[in-house]
């Protein structure tokens, strides 16, 4: 394996890791929007969405363009642009990716986001709040929908909204992902093998309808909660789930269970949640230390319960 094969089986392989990671963790974003008010919100929904997107394409060029040895350099200079349009037009030189209007127009969202809205703030005579209209005017054009960013009456981000957005990113990126593939398996290299479990396998291996990553995001929602009301109901037991059972619960409002429940579903410990905690620590708890030792054992992948059954013994040599 010569230098530059090596560079597109491995290098590349852990830049596809990494774009799939970045893109996932903007459709979270997004799904927690709860409106389109706040700049600050948008801005990490479109970040790590237009830097995954980015690595994506830019590692689909390195597959599909032969990068002869004496050229190595000038080739890796070519490559230093944040212009998806660019990208994108450099990759149909080599390969055919039907786009349509929606997904052409994201592209130009995140080349102008990246471009000229990442530091704009830190301009004092420039807009503030571009993020938010470059994402607003996407999906006012595309669902040919109002939406109000006031702060006293947004629109909410409903289902809708969430859905074809998720469509618009996730057919982009599967888009390249489906290439990325298809040129390994031409060059005999295994740059498009994904982690198992990990964040980029999410966005690129399930079959979704549409190619909606909105989808992946409701079966973790699902899957999440459905492991809830498992802990709650089961008539199962193990050492484990005996061992939390065993641990008498703090006095936590139940009142604000659902509210709880719903950030965390987001992916987010509510910080009202962690204040009751610490003043349940300091008016119930009479060893603090002692209660966050037992409770860290939750979770602890390098704890494990019980001991092996009578059958599962070894003897002694």
């Amino acid at each position: 394996m010569n230098k530059v094969t090596y560079f597109k089986n491995f290098a590349m392989g852990t830049e596809i890791d990494i774009a799939g990671t970045f893109i996932h963790h903007g459709i979270r974003e997004f799904n927690r929007l709860k409106s389109f008010h706040y700049e600050s919100e948008i801005f990490h929904v479109l970040y790590p969405i237009s830097v995954g997107i980015e690595r994506l394409q830019k590692a689909l060029i390195v597959l599909l363009e032969d990068i002869p040895l004496d050229q190595i350099e000038l080739f890796e200079k070519s490559l230093i642009t944040h212009s998806h349009q660019e990208l994108h037009v450099r990759i149909l030189e080599s390969c055919d990716i039907k786009f349509n209007s929606h997904q052409y127009r994201f592209l130009q969202v995140i080349t102008n986001f990246y471009n000229t809205c990442r530091y704009e703030r830190f301009n004092i005579s420039n807009d503030y709040a571009k993020e938010r209209d470059l994402l607003t005017d996407f999906l006012c054009t595309s669902l040919e929908i109002d939406i109000n960013t006031s702060n006293l009456f947004p629109t909410y981000n409903d289902d809708r909204i969430k859905d074809f957005f998720g469509r618009v990113v996730g057919s982009i990126s599967r888009k390249y992902y489906e290439q990325i593939t298809e040129q390994s398996f031409k060059q005999n290299i295994y740059t498009y093998e994904l982690r198992s479990e990990s964040p980029a396998s999410k966005i690129f291996l399930p079959e979704f309808k549409r190619d909606s990553l909105q989808e992946q995001y409701i079966n973790e929602q699902i899957s999440l909660k459905e492991f809830i009301v498992f802990l709650m109901n089961t008539k199962a037991t193990s050492d484990c789930y005996e061992f939390i059972k065993s641990i008498e619960p703090l006095n936590i409002e139940i009142a604000f269970v659902q509210e709880y429940l719903a950030s965390i579903c987001e992916g987010e410990v509510p910080q009202s949640l962690i204040n009751e905690v610490e003043v349940l620590y300091e008016e119930d708890v009479e060893d603090i230390k002692e209660r966050i030792n037992i409770i860290n054992v939750i979770g602890n992948e390098h704890i494990i319960f019980g001991g092996m059954d009578e059958d599962e013994e070894v003897e002694d040599e």
